[in-house]
Order: structure tokens, then sequence, then C-alpha cells
């Protein structure tokens, strides 16, 4: 049976081979006997072939039997006929405006910006090797080193690194295995500065690559912005201490924050101008790719754009022909968008060219869409069957309907940021609404147990109002109020920009809050560049006003609010250096933080005190935070079995717990205790305030909520 087979597909290769060499002969013919130009033998060459390629690529991925390159080549052969349908249909409805003669480099912006990136650099590099974080573990010495592994064996199959699926981490980072053996470092951590340089190698990669498009987003939102703000923009998220900080990590969010904004904004600049230049749908699309290899949260984007056509096209309902027109056009867009971030997708995820199936599991059947994904699929497919065969005969009517009611949409989204900010402020320093925001974002994936709809939406704004320095803040409200007030003071394209962005954001809460996980600082990291392009925005409309009611002049206003915020930002890294993901905006009360659930830093200044006690080595600890342990020479315990812990308790030097733990613990022993009265050990005493430490470090400079701390373990009293 199997030889019968063997024949088989040998016969099948042989007509393969002979069928190509008669299509190639064909084709040579057409391109030097009847003079047909290239795009035209493209054109003959994917009408003769596509039916046939489509059997192989549907017969190899059912039956085990065919040779890999076939299902690779067919897979290619979709993927570069999917961009040949795109191109042409970009070139032929949009033409990219010519670059006029006139237009000169902008040296000051790029000059600015490269101060920018220096300072980045500069105090991105302050100790960026002397840390240990969460979830860097597997990265670095597992899922990086096995990727390259596979594919320099050519396993194909087995390069996808993890369920995120995190290939642009690998890809990124994993330069960094030209001079580093992380098998090296995964056991043995005796060598404390070769750990230390292992760590900073690892991490500069993503440090230099995040650096480098600060650039990206100057370009991206010159067109979206006009050219001062977008200056302006970039120069916040460069210099932001949190975007710096997640900068440091080797982790999916450390870049999913640059291509997830890059994406949105390129698109927003395609959808909203009016001479429709399609080099930024390239761009988005490329970027939407870049996103989906990072972090499958990215689909939340392929949802948001078809809903934005939506939203823009309630403009043009009181034409009927105008929004068929329109409509069918703005679709075909998005379908191309699609297809340019599928192949981004594609060809730089070698697990997809032998199990095209990843293409669906990083969209549709992604954990993002929460098993909906077949749903949207549907949806997309009834939306583009009534627009080009029913000619919008449903669509058209009904959105004609919710048009009446399009301008509140607009001014709900403008409006409710607002209203959130001034109830999150009374909630903080009146305990109205009472919220308690260091559990809820403490407990994200538990916090729907006990709190409602709203408290998690309010703890969710947290980090995004107070992640961002103090003007910035000041700057977005100020204007808010003042647009909200008087609505006179910005245009129509500003206000289309400025609610579709907060759209945005309320629609990822939602859709995180849906599925039963709040939205924590490292999870909606991805929104920090949303909200500082909005403060960009809001400098565009006070500056703007200033010159209407008060004759002021532009460029002197702009100049000194730039002035300003780049001092303050300077400022606050230089305060913050080096636990920039610990940043928390001042007008927080000291009793709250931004992110309670923090990434581990701090640890290594702690164990660095440790290992100067008198003879450390022969030390013994228990510890809540595990990454105490990677730079210890004593002896060091970061067990979670508590009840394992009784016995050495007399053993013990010291405890070193931190507020990161606090609320896990007390949990854990309230249950424990709830059964067992007596249970032991009773590990929550060592969180009383009254503890006096014998070191405690904040990493947020705010100890009352942020801290870590070495107790001396024969004052504590927790067995018995």
């Amino acid at each position: 049976m199997q030889n019968f087979l063997l024949q088989k597909l040998l016969f099948f290769y042989l007509l393969f081979f002979c069928c190509a060499l008669a299509l190639s002969g064909y084709l040579l013919f057409l391109l030097f006997q009847k003079k047909l130009s290239f795009h035209q033998i493209l054109t003959a060459f994917f009408q003769n072939t596509w039916p046939s390629l489509l059997i192989i690529l549907l017969a190899s991925n059912l039956f085990s039997d065919f040779h890999p390159i076939f299902t690779v080549g067919s897979l290619f052969y979709f993927i570069f006929l999917a961009n040949f349908l795109v191109f042409n249909w970009l070139k032929k409805s949009h033409q990219a405006p010519k670059k006029k003669l006139s237009s000169k480099f902008p040296l000051i912006p790029i000059l600015l910006l490269l101060v920018v990136i220096l300072l980045r650099l500069a105090f991105g590099f302050n100790q960026l090797g002397e840390e240990y974080y969460s979830d860097e573990s597997l990265w670095m010495f597992e899922r990086i080193e096995t990727f390259w592994g596979n594919v320099k064996e050519g396993d194909w199959l087995n390069t996808r690194p993890s369920d995120k699926p995190g290939v642009t981490v690998a890809l990124v980072a994993g330069t960094s295995l030209i001079w580093q053996n992380p098998a090296q470092f995964e056991d043995n951590y005796s060598d404390l500065e070769a750990l230390t340089d292992f760590f900073c190698a690892m991490r500069l990669p993503i440090l230099l690559f995040s650096c480098f498009f600060v650039f990206a987003f100057y370009f991206s939102l010159r067109r979206l912005l006009d050219k001062n703000y977008a200056l302006l923009a970039a120069i916040l998220i460069g210099l932001s201490p949190l975007l710096l900080g997640i900068s440091r990590l080797v982790n999916p969010d450390s870049l999913l924050w640059i291509f997830l904004p890059l994406a949105l904004f390129n698109h927003l600049t395609f959808l909203l101008k009016e001479t429709k230049n399609y080099r930024y749908l390239i761009a988005s699309g490329i970027f939407l790719g870049l996103a989906l290899l990072t972090k499958y949260i990215a689909n939340y984007l392929i949802v948001f754009m078809l809903l934005a056509i939506f939203y823009q096209s309630l403009n043009w309902t009181s034409q009927k022909n105008l929004f068929q027109k329109q409509f069918k056009k703005s679709l075909l867009d998005y379908l191309s968008w699609l297809a340019i971030g599928i192949t981004t997708f594609t060809l730089l995820f070698p697990g997809v060219w032998v199990k095209p199936s990843r293409i669906l599991i990083g969209t549709l059947e992604s954990q993002a869409f929460g098993g909906m994904g077949i749903i949207f699929g549907l949806i997309l497919l009834l939306i583009l069957a009534e627009a080009f065969f029913l000619k919008n005969k449903l669509l058209s009517p009904l959105l004609q309907k919710i048009s009446l009611f399009g301008k509140y949409l607009t001014r709900a989204a403008l409006i409710l940021p607002l209203l959130i900010f001034f109830v999150l402020l009374s909630s903080l320093y009146f305990n109205f609404p009472a919220t308690d925001f260091f559990t809820i974002l403490s407990s994200p994936k538990s916090a729907h147990q006990t709190n409602d709809l709203g408290k998690m939406l309010l703890a969710s704004f947290l980090p995004l109002f107070f992640g961002i320095n103090l003007f910035s803040l000041i700057i977005i409200i100020t204007a808010s109020l003042l647009e909200n007030f008087n609505r006179k003071i910005t245009d129509k394209k500003e206000r289309t920009l400025l609610a579709l962005l907060w759209l945005f954001i309320f629609g990822y809460y939602f859709g995180s809050l849906f599925s039963q996980v709040v939205p924590t600082l490292r999870y909606q990291i991805s929104l920090l560049p949303l909200i500082l392009v909005i403060a960009a925005l809001s400098v565009k409309i006070l500056v703007n006003l200033g010159q209407k009611k008060f004759t002021w002049k532009k460029q002197t206003v702009f100049g000194l609010i730039l002035i300003l915020l780049c001092g303050e930002a300077l400022f606050n890294l230089v305060k913050q250096k080096p636990y920039y993901f610990s940043f928390n905006n001042l007008a927080l009360p000291q009793s709250v933080v931004i992110n309670p659930k923090d990434m581990g830093e701090g640890s290594f200044a702690v164990a660095q005190w440790l290992n100067q006690q008198e003879n450390a080595k022969e030390l013994t600890l228990w510890t809540d935070r595990s990454a105490i342990c990677k730079f210890f020479v004593g002896k060091c315990n970061d067990t979670r079995k508590i009840g394992k812990l009784l016995p050495e308790i007399p053993q013990y030097d010291f405890y070193v717990i931190s507020s990161a733990r606090e609320n896990y613990y007390r949990e854990l022993l309230k249950q424990k205790t709830s059964h067992v009265p007596s249970y032991l050990p009773r590990i929550d005493r060592l969180y009383e305030k009254e503890n006096q430490p014998l070191f405690l470090l904040s990493p947020a400079r705010r100890p009352a909520s942020n801290y870590i701390k070495v107790l001396d373990a024969k004052k504590m009293v927790i067995d018995r």
C-alpha cells in the first residue's frame, strides 16, 4: 500500500513539473511574441493557475503524504496573489501624492528627536542588567533559544515561541544569542557580574529597537496632527518613564506598545484625510502584522477599524450614491489592509509556512476573540455580501437612522473621559465611590468576583490618567473642559480624531472587562501612546484658542509648552531612575500606586544590601519575591507552599516581603484560617504595618503603598 502511494505521488510530482514547464513556456511566449507587459504576464499567470494551486494547498494540508514544499509554495503563491490584487486596487483607487520639490528635510525635528533618543538610551542603559523581572524567565532561558534552534534546524512547525505568539520578541531579543548562551545562567547564579551582563545583553536589543521607533511615531503622526504636534507627541512618547520601563523587559508587551499604536495611527491618517495616501494603509498593515506576531490582543484592532468605517460612514448616509461608493471603497481598503497584515504575519512566522491554519489561530481563533472569532468572520462576510450584492439595501437605511445619533456618540466619547476622571479623583481623595484600587489591580483576573463593572472601569482608567506626567494630564483635562463647554474651539477633524482615540480606549477596556480581566498597567501599556497623542492634540487646541482669544503667537506659546513638558519629563526620569516602570503621577495620593502588581523592580538592590551583611553566604531567608533569590549569595527560599516552612522557620535570619504580594498572602491566610483557625505559619503577620524593617526600598518612591522590606526573622513570631 505504501509503495502504491509512493508511486502515485511520484507520478503527481512528475505531472506537476511538466505542467509548470509548459506554463513557463507559455508565459515566455506571451512575453516575447505578444509583447505583453510584465503586469499583463502576471495577470495571465494568476488567471491560469489559481484553481490548481488552491486544490494543492487544500490537499497538502489535509494529507500528510505531500512534500512540505507544496504547502509552503502554494501558501506563498496565494500570499503573492492577494498582494498583487491589493496593490492593483490601491494604485487604481488611491494616488500616492508626490512629494513637493520645495518640501524641506525636517532637520530641526530630527535633531531634537536624536537628542530624545540619546537621553532615552542613557536612562535606559542605566543598571539595565541589574534586575530580574516577572515573566522574563521563560523568554530568556527557553522560548527565544528554542525558536532560533528550530529555525537553524529547519523545524518550521515548532517555531511558535508561545501562545501569544511572541515571534517578534524572539526575532529582536534573539539577536543577543550571537554572543550569549542562556544555558550557562539558567541554574548557576554564582557569578553576579556575569549574570547581570547576560541580562543586559538580552534586554539591550529591545531597548535599542524601541529608541529607533521614536522616529516612526513622528513620521506616522505628521499628517494626523501637523508637524509641530507630531514632534511633541513623539517626544512625550520617547521620554515617558513607563514606556522606557517596559522597553527594558524581554516580554511581548515591550514591543506591542510600538506596533499596535503605529498600526492605529497610520490607519487613522489614511481614513481621516480627504486625499488618501495608500502608503499609510500599507504601513498600517505591516504594523498590524507585527502586532499580531507579538500578542493576540492586537486582534482588537481588526474589530475596531471595521467599526471605525461604520462610524465614518454616518457622514455619508444623507447621499445614497455617495454612501454606496464610499462604503464599498472603504470595505475594499479594509480587506487590503487585512491582506497586508496577514502577509507580514505569514512571512515572519515560519510556523505558518507548514501549518497555514495558524493564521486562523493567530486571528479569528485567538483568545482575543473569546470564542467569538468565527461569528465576527461571518458578520464580516454578511456585510461584504450586503454591500456588493444587495447594494446596501439594508445597511443604508439602517445607518441613516443611526446617523441621527452619530453626533451624540462623538459628544459622549469626548465627555465620558472627563466625567470618569472627576469620579476617579473623588474616589481617590474622598473615597466616594469607595473603590479598593489596590485589590482590583493586584488581582485582575478575580476582581470581578467582588467588584461591579463600574469600579473595575474606574480602576482601569487609573494607570491611564496617572501614568503620564502631571502637566500632560492638566493639559488634557483643561482642553477637554474647554472643548466640551465651547465646541467651536475645535474643528470637525480634530473632534473626530479625539473621539476615535477615546472610543478605541473604551473599546479596549470593555473588551478586557467582559473577558473578566481588569487591564492592569502592563496589560494596557499599548494605550499609553494614545493618551500622549491626546495630550499633544490638547496642546494644539489650547494654542489655537490662545491665538484666537489673546492674539498669542503660536510658535512662541508652543515652544514654551514644549520646554515645560520636556523639562518635566526629564525631571521625572531623573527622579525615577532606574525604576521607570514604577512611575506614578504626582497628583496620585501617596497611599495609591498604579501598578501594585509590579514587575519585580528593586529586587537587585535589596539582594545587594543582604549580600553586604556579615557572613552573607551563611545567611538564610524566606521571601515572597523570587527575584531576590536570583541575586542573593546565601540560602534563599521563595516557595509559596507556606505549609512546608514550619520546620525551617527557626533557621531563618530574614524575611523579605513586598507590597506586591501582600494582598495574595493576606487572602490566602484568610481562607486557611477560616477552615483551620489555628493554622500555621501566620505569614500574614509579616505584613503588619507596625513591623520595623531593617531595610526598606520603595521603587515607586511611595513607601506607604509600594515597598520591599527586610525583616529580622528573630523578632517575627509566625510559627505559634
